[in-house]
């Protein structure tokens, strides 16, 4: 692997060679998705669905988990075991034709946006004491033996830090 600077066109020849590789992976899941769902379906074995899950590393394992969640009768527990799905697995009716037409599982995928979202704590507790202070008509505050705490800790954080760019709420 080659760690000196590139040329733009290397990298945009290398980025075209990546997205293209890509694009054929998530095609080749896709067909493996519809290909298990159909096995699970005849032989119910949801098996190949934990494989999966397990062995694509640096991919979207949530989308591919809520696809196959979504359209086939598999269910996930928490360390990542396939179960068959009774309940769907009598209810679906796939056949060769109806399956190829289930939307791609990257449709499940995060979009960037999503991927990058950024909780802003203080800016968080910032607006939670506000609402709290002032709550609007028809609002029941409860446990306020909170707001006292709250508010004591932004006034220790800003004596502290100073008051935090973008995180100012109006009162």
């Amino acid at each position: 692997m080659t760690t000196q600077a590139q040329s733009s066109k290397a990298i945009s020849a290398k980025l075209k060679e990546v997205i293209s590789t890509q694009t054929t992976n998530n095609d080749g899941i896709q067909q493996l998705l519809l290909d298990m769902t159909m096995h699970a379906i005849s032989f119910s074995d949801v098996d190949g669905f934990r494989k999966l899950v397990q062995g694509v590393k640096g991919m979207d394992r949530k989308a591919i988990v809520k696809w196959a969640k979504e359209y086939a009768p598999v269910n996930f527990d928490r360390e990542g075991k396939a179960t068959l799905n009774k309940a769907k697995f009598k209810t679906l009716d796939y056949t060769d034709k109806t399956v190829k037409e289930l939307p791609h599982w990257t449709d499940e995928a995060q979009t960037v946006s999503q991927a990058t979202v950024k909780l802003d704590v203080f800016k968080r507790l910032k607006s939670l004491y506000k609402q709290a202070t002032e709550p609007k008509e028809n609002t029941e505050v409860l446990c306020t033996e909170a707001i006292e705490y709250i508010g004591s800790a932004i006034e220790k954080f800003e004596r502290e830090n100073g008051p935090l760019v973008g995180a100012e709420v109006s009162k």
